[in-house]
């Protein structure tokens, strides 16, 4: 009994912790330890099936042999047999596990796959324990000699006489059963030893930054990278311009690009283009814009092919229906856009922009935030850039001059279907959408001519899930200058920039070292040399043109945020088959933070599974990061941010500024698959102290554990419209007010100005 208990929990324990490493479980004690128990007693039955039948085994092939004069061989092939019925005992388990709780797996292969590792990691705990114990009950009793034959069951004694260990191993009473216990005990203890140095003791590795990298989808078309120039988004001309603001028309249309040379690929733009054209706006002049949603009403289904649809009744969305955001906003929540405001086919709504003193000039973007489908929207094309500036900029001696040495970079990977060109949306079973096709300004892997001079790079991760290293292909220099959220103190010389999903760097890149005629590469060091996505664009030097002015010492200060006047702490970790936040999908009823208007919060933003990270975004405006916790702070993240890389195992904390406007904000992951499937949540900002007034309900705050979450509603095969209704009814109440303070404060303008005429 004594062995059968050691593997039974042994092994399992061992499982357990590697799969805690993996991201797998939650790394949190309580249910970590409950785990392990439940996991245990579930592999007992089975596994002490096993152990009989491979001391069964071992008798037979010891039959005849004198343990006394081989101990070795007794003890080897035991340990090895009984090891080897557990491991399998363990792999049929994990089967029959896997079809009652069903897992999702990245490909169709997984599973097996998974097994087979598990597989391998119960075997090498398992014969571990196994010699241990085989090894130390030796020692204690005379071999098989030493059991009485009143010890040995009957129905036992002919199988198990010829295997004297295994006899006395399972069998053996008095103190040296009391013994085998305490070896078990030890042996447990053991291998949990070593799980937890690898899961604790492990050092970071800077190296390895991303969850994943491998593609989804590898059948891709491609063709031969660099051939084709690098596209610069156009500038949006205004339609009027106001004494205060700046007018602009974006429509939302269906429309085709050749992402690939020679193939003609149905998508989704700003104004039929993508990335959409580019909106140059200035510190303190307002800017408007109205977009109209003129997407075909049926939603397009031949444009898009989906690997695995979301469950409609689980993740309601409406396929044609947008919301537009722009990341990074210091704006009213109508402006800023929330996801549920969703615009229909021939639907508008203008979006005011007031780029006020609380904006850092910097490079931000606008892109579909549509309920449950924002993945599927960006996937199609609906992004473009943002580009807010003032005089303090313009006096700094940067490379100027939108497009010929200030250059947008809008990065991204998509999956192409080689058969229609159509795009093939796979997300590895909701992990993230990694695709075999680099593309930068809706071309794949173009060049740009260069002089050999500086040039500011703005550079936008618009991928769906996937992470860069970027670095030029010989090693040089460069310099980063800017964060999400404008430029930095001082410009910082690197060799390589990590950026996540949403994220936003600016780089100065020289190059006055290279003469005209060469070619220099900027890759991705997150994927192997041949890995179709390594090389993202070419630079090639071209011309002569002196460039002597040095870079800048200094650029801009960032200041800090106030004092913050509450912490808070939030878990993302993957539960159900969903993504959540403390435990807990996105609700639009639910409010989980109350900030004041005008203050600052800490955030602790931790994810405590190692097999994931997450980019986390939050709307209104910016934060400070203030502590890493599982790796190094980047140059970047010295300045204002709207998005941090929360990894595995890793915990961070920022300080956000709630300025400017009340109600309802969203923060969420922006690996949009994650978004999508419910790795969302809001708050709500509220005007004075909450002595000034009953307080708002609160969501209870976690507790360490993460909270129970709500089991998914039964699936249907279409979406209920009554889900549909609500969010119509939702964008349409919001738009009322909205219209209804404006012309409330219209009206008072008005009545003011009447009443100085009068004067």
């Amino acid at each position: 009994m004594g062995l059968t208990l050691t593997l039974a929990y042994g092994v399992s324990l061992w499982l357990v912790l590697n799969h805690a490493v993996a991201g797998e479980i939650q790394a949190s004690v309580p249910p970590l330890l409950v785990h392990w128990l439940w996991e245990s007693l579930l592999a007992l039955p089975v596994v002490a099936v096993a152990v009989w039948l491979g001391l069964a085994v071992a008798g037979r092939l010891l039959r005849g042999r004198d343990g006394t004069r081989t101990p070795a061989l007794h003890t080897a092939v035991t340990a090895g047999a009984v090891a080897l019925a557990a491991t399998a005992a363990f792999a049929i388990g994990g089967l029959v596990h896997n079809a009652l709780y069903p897992v999702e797996h990245a490909h169709e292969t997984a599973v097996l796959s998974h097994t087979a590792q598990d597989a391998l990691l119960a075997l090498a705990a398992a014969l571990a324990l196994s010699v241990l114990l085989v090894a130390m009950v030796r020692r204690r009793s005379t071999l098989g000699a030493a059991v009485p034959s009143s010890y040995v069951a009957p129905a036992l004694g002919a199988t198990i006489e010829g295997a004297g260990v295994g006899g006395a191993l399972l069998l053996e009473a008095g103190t040296t059963r009391r013994r085998i216990l305490q070896y078990g005990a030890a042996g447990a203890v053991a291998v949990s030893a070593t799980g937890a140095l690898r899961a604790y003791a492990a050092p970071f590795d800077e190296s390895a930054l991303s969850d994943k990298v491998d593609p989804c989808f590898d059948k891709s078309p491609r063709g031969r990278p660099f051939t084709r120039e690098l596209v610069i988004p156009p500038v949006l001309e205004p339609v009027a311009r106001t004494a205060e603001a700046d007018v602009y028309e974006i429509a939302e249309m269906a429309s085709a690009s050749e992402i690939i040379a020679g193939i003609r690929t149905p998508s989704w733009g700003y104004n039929g283009i993508s990335p959409g054209p580019t909106i140059m706006a200035r510190k303190g002049r307002r800017v408007e814009v109205t977009f109209t949603n003129r997407l075909p009403a049926d939603g397009d289904p031949d444009g898009l092919i989906i690997k695995t649809p979301a469950d409609p009744k689980t993740n309601p969305f409406i396929e044609p229906g947008t919301v537009v955001h722009l990341h990074g906003i210091n704006a009213d929540p109508i402006s800023d856009g929330y996801a549920t405001d969703v615009r229909l086919p021939g639907d508008s709504l203008r979006h005011r922009y007031p780029n006020n003193d609380d904006q850092r000039p910097a490079t931000l973007w606008y892109h579909d935030h549509s309920l449950h489908i924002t993945a599927h929207h960006l996937f199609r094309g609906l992004a473009g850039l943002y580009i807010l500036s003032d005089e303090v900029e313009d006096a700094l001696e940067l490379p100027k001059g939108y497009g010929r040495y200030d250059i947008p970079l809008v990065i991204d990977d998509v999956m192409i279907d080689p058969d229609t060109g159509v795009l093939y949306y796979d997300n590895c079973s909701h992990f993230g959408a990694f695709g075999d096709v680099m593309v930068v300004n809706g071309y794949q892997q173009p060049r740009l001519q260069v002089a050999n001079r500086k040039y500011r790079f703005r550079i936008l991760n618009a991928s769906d899930a996937r992470q860069y290293v970027l670095a030029l292909d010989d090693g040089s220099t460069f310099h980063t200058i800017g964060s999400d959220h404008g430029l930095l103190d001082a410009p910082v010389a690197t060799d390589n920039q990590h950026l996540v999903v949403a994220e936003r760097v600016e780089i100065v890149i020289d190059f006055a070292r290279y003469p005209v005629g060469s070619r220099v590469v900027l890759v991705n060091k997150l994927v192997d040399p041949d890995d179709p996505v390594h090389q993202i664009m070419a630079f090639d030097v071209t011309r002569e043109e002196p460039d002597d002015t040095p870079l800048p010492a200094t650029l801009r200060p960032t200041g800090d945020p106030a004092p913050p006047r509450a912490k808070r702490r939030f878990e993302l970790a993957r539960n159900g088959g969903m993504w959540t936040i403390n435990g807990l999908r996105f609700d639009q009823n639910r409010v989980d933070a109350f900030p004041q208007l005008n203050s600052t919060e800490e955030w602790e933003l931790a994810t405590t599974g190692g097999g994931w990270g997450h980019p986390m975004h939050i709307h209104l405006g910016r934060f400070k990061i203030i502590d890493i916790q599982g790796r190094a702070r980047r140059p970047d993240e010295t300045g204002w941010k709207d998005t941090v890389w929360v990894g595995p195992n890793q915990t961070v904390r920022v300080v956000h500024e709630f300025k400017n406007y009340t109600g309802r904000f969203q923060f969420h992951c922006h690996n949009s698959s994650h978004e999508d499937h419910t790795m969302m949540t809001q708050f709500e900002v509220i005007a004075g102290p909450p002595e000034d007034g009953p307080a708002p309900p609160r969501s209870p705050e976690p507790d360490g554990a993460p909270q129970q979450v709500p089991p998914p509603p039964e699936s249907t095969t279409t979406p209920p419209p009554d889900e549909f209704a609500k969010f119509k009814r939702g964008a349409r109440k919001r738009r009322r007010k909205a219209r209804r303070r404006r012309s409330t404060s219209k009206a008072r303008r008005s009545r003011g100005a009447r009443r100085r005429d009068r004067r």
